[in-house]
């Protein structure tokens, strides 16, 4: 198995850390690692330790059909000199729940909420995404999704709804907002990731019209 090394990932979690892709099947003796971690990505399940398996990804994508779609007034565009709101950087937290880096028992949790704190501000400045938009109750940030456009496609980053708010379909709201957003930036599909652990993400995404393009199985190897 041929691996890559990846620098910033060495130098933010402070470990050698790799990346490596299988498109079938391996056997735990079949991996010669490198000393330290070793991002293992499959087409198949490995027949690995069960407590490696950390992630799989599965990728949902919906193509674009153009229809007149209202935006919720409550929905606005996160300005792109305003400082992250502590209610904004929850939200990005709660996103990352089911998240191999919080998952992974090996890496500090404060990693994990590095890591995703320099999502949301690398969103925010318009280097990680071309929007974000937020959804706000009474001027506090109660959900959030952030958007890229990669050619004719359009990838949501982050979508997060406040766990106290959900069930009064602010997600669905965030996601008609991502659509309409797509529409005006000549994208013909929208494409979403998330984890099958996230049961819920999972069904959502489904209710929306999203059909699952690809799985990919996400291992951590630790030497």
């Amino acid at each position: 198995m041929i691996v890559e090394y990846l620098e910033w990932d060495s130098i933010f979690f402070g470990v050698d850390v790799y990346r490596g892709k299988c498109k079938s099947a391996v056997k735990a003796n079949e991996i010669q690692l490198n000393k330290g971690l070793t991002y293992l990505f499959c087409e198949e399940e490995v027949k690995l330790l069960e407590k490696y398996l950390f992630d799989v990804k599965v990728t949902f994508t919906k193509i674009l059909t153009h229809r007149r779609i209202e935006v919720d007034s409550k929905i606005i565009s996160y300005p792109l000199e305003n400082k992250i709101s502590r209610e904004l950087l929850n939200l990005t937290y709660q996103s990352g729940q089911y998240s191999r880096f919080k998952i992974d028992t090996k890496i500090p949790n404060d990693k994990f909420l590095e890591f995703y704190k320099l999502w949301i501000l690398n969103s925010v400045n318009r280097s990680f995404s071309d929007e974000v938009f937020t959804y706000k109750i009474d001027g506090i940030d109660v959900g959030l999704i952030t958007l890229k456009k990669d050619k004719e496609t359009c990838k949501i980053g982050l979508l997060s709804v406040d766990e106290v708010q959900r069930g009064k379909k602010i997600g669905s709201k965030l996601m008609l907002a991502a659509e309409k957003w797509a529409l005006d930036n000549e994208c013909k599909e929208i494409l979403v990731e998330t984890q099958e652990q996230n049961k819920i993400a999972v069904t959502f995404y489904k209710r929306m019209k999203y059909n699952i393009e690809q799985k990919e199985y996400i291992y951590h190897l630790w030497r």
